[in-house]
């Protein structure tokens, strides 16, 4: 928790929440509208924050092959038309 932290405290949500399979083919809510142990994330399932101008996205299991592609982040997305600088921080 403590590596990620900063991902998480006073942040907000970015354009879009999230994307990956678990995104795509969400479970029916149930109860009080929990979904939550429904979906087997996998690592192209991302979470997106935001605090002032630095977006975090954060995987949601780890590739195999330690490569990741964000499709809200590729070249001429809506999303983000700025050209994206990275830093990988692992925990």
């Amino acid at each position: 928790m403590n590596g990620n932290s900063v991902s998480i405290y006073d942040t907000r949500f970015w354009k879009v929440y999230g994307e990956g399979p678990s995104t795509e083919k969400q479970a029916k809510l149930t109860g009080q509208g929990f979904n939550e142990g429904k979906t087997k994330f996998t690592s192209a399932d991302i979470r997106f924050t935001t605090k002032g101008d630095v977006l975090y996205a954060a995987l949601m299991d780890w590739p195999n092959d330690c490569k990741v592609t964000i499709k809200s982040l590729a070249q001429n997305s809506l999303n983000q038309p700025k050209v994206v600088n990275t830093e990988k921080s692992v925990s």
